[in-house]
Order: structure tokens, then C-alpha cells, then sequence
């Protein structure tokens, strides 16, 4: 039975004054001359930059995808959940790459994960030699990568608005569809997810990138219809 797999990652930033150091000469403000003010600006902007951040934790949901005709819900009700979090970055990801080998032809699901999770994970995968390739750019609908974001960007039609809104945040679909996920402010402080990993308080990582791919699965369940075609593109589906 053919695998969807809801993925999303939690990444910490790193020293990015020091991680950029090889870069600095490279760094220009935007005025007529550079200035220590502005290449302080380009270093706080690049702060999540994997350059600068390293991935502490991947949550997955494997969800069954129905036969079809089964049912009129595509999506079994029923999910496995795996999360990978350790100490050693090159530990986690290699337990990742090798998870997800296991899988045949599975359909992967993020909400911003062609624009953010995946291009992260290849380039520290990169960093540390790990062979790793997913589908992320172009977005066409054709290929096994569903990036939510960018479908609800597409189909809610907010980008056409006088005042253009474009790729709204998961926090403000989760508002919108009420979906039962709390999802805590990193910005505001009402979690804290380096000094979680430092002091090993690895359940409660656990808790907040687990709730992100609940509400990433709740918003697939709720466009199904929308991915039939990726759903049984395979023969036998």
C-alpha cells in the first residue's frame, strides 16, 4: 500500500557571525557604502539560513492511502508517527535518509517544504556528505511533493486581493479551518526550542514539531480531492 508521508523539520540557529566568516567579504548594505550596521543586518537576516542553522528534529506522519473506490476519503484514519531528534545533526539525518529509503514511491506532504524544509535538509546533508535528493523546484503539481503552502496560495486567490496577501502562514490557516493544534510562538518566546535541545528536553520538541505535521495532515485531508491524480498515479492505485 503506497505511503503519504506528512514531513516538517525544527532548525536551530548556529553563530551566524561566525558561520558567515568565509562569506564576509561578500556581504554589502544596500546604501552606497558598506557599514558594520548593515552587515549585521545580512547576518541577522541569514540566521536561519542552513549556512547558519542546523536541523534538530524531523517529525513524520505515515498515512495510509486508500485503494480507490475504498472510500471517498483517500486517507486512512489511522497513522504511524516517527521523529528523529539527536545531539549528532549527521546522526539524525542519516537515520532520516535511511527511513525514508524504506519507503517505495511514498507521496511527501510539508507546508513550505519546496521553499524551506527540503532545501535545508539537502544542504546540511551536503555539509555532512550525506547523498540525499528530493523533488522541490518546479512547483507543477506533476511530481510527489504536495507543499500546502503553496497550494492554498494558489486556490484561496488572497494574492489577487487589492492589498496582496501571498503565502500565508500555517499559525493563520490553523485559525482559519479551527484546527485543533496549538501552534506556540517561537517569536513571542512561548517556547524556547534551543534551550529545549540543550538541555535534552527532547518530548517537548517532539510535542511542538508533531503538532505543525497534524495540522499540515488536517489541511491535506481537508483539499484530498485536490491531489487525486498524485494520489493513483501508480499502477495498482
Amino acid at each position: 500500500m503506497r505511503k503519504v508521508l506528512v514531513i516538517d523539520i525544527e532548525t536551530m540557529a548556529r553563530d551566524a557571525k561566525e558561520a558567515l566568516q568565509p562569506f564576509m567579504s561578500q556581504i554589502k548594505g544596500k546604501g552606497p557604502t558598506e557599514t558594520w550596521e548593515n552587515q549585521n543586518k545580512a547576518i541577522e537576516k541569514a540566521a536561519l539560513s542552513p549556512v547558519c542553522a542546523r536541523v534538530i528534529s524531523i517529525a513524520v506522519a505515515e498515512v495510509n492511502l486508500l485503494n480507490r473506490g475504498e472510500s471517498e476519503d483517500y486517507l486512512a484514519d489511522t497513522e504511524a508517527v516517527a521523529f528523529f531528534c539527536h545531539e549528532s545533526e549527521y546522526e539524525m539525518l542519516t537515520q532520516f535518509i535511511s527511513y525514508l529509503a524504506g519507503f517505495k514511491n511514498p507521496i511527501l506532504v510539508t507546508f513550505n517544504g519546496r521553499g524551506f524544509d527540503f532545501p535545508f535538509l539537502m544542504f546540511r546533508c551536503g555539509v555532512h556528505g550525506i547523498p540525499f535528493e528530493a523533488p522541490i523546484y518546479p512547483y507543477n503539481g506533476r511530481d510527489d511533493h504536495i507543499d500546502l503552502m503553496l497550494h492554498l496560495n494558489q486556490v484561496a486567490g488572497l494574492d489577487k486581493l487589492y492589498y496582496k496577501l501571498e503565502y500565508i502562514g500555517l499559525k493563520r490557516w490553523i485559525e482559519y479551518f479551527a484546527i485543533p493544534v496549538k501552534k506556540l510562538s517561537i517569536a513571542d518566546g512561548e517556547i524556547d526550542l534551543p534551550t529545549l535541545f540543550a538541555s535534552g528536553k527532547y518530548d517537548e520538541i517532539r510535542a511542538y514539531n508533531m503538532g505543525d505535521v497534524m495540522a499540515t495532515l488536517h489541511l491535506l485531508r481537508t483539499f484530498q480531492y485536490n491531489f487525486e491524480s498524485i494520489f493513483y498515479r501508480h499502477e495498482g492505485y
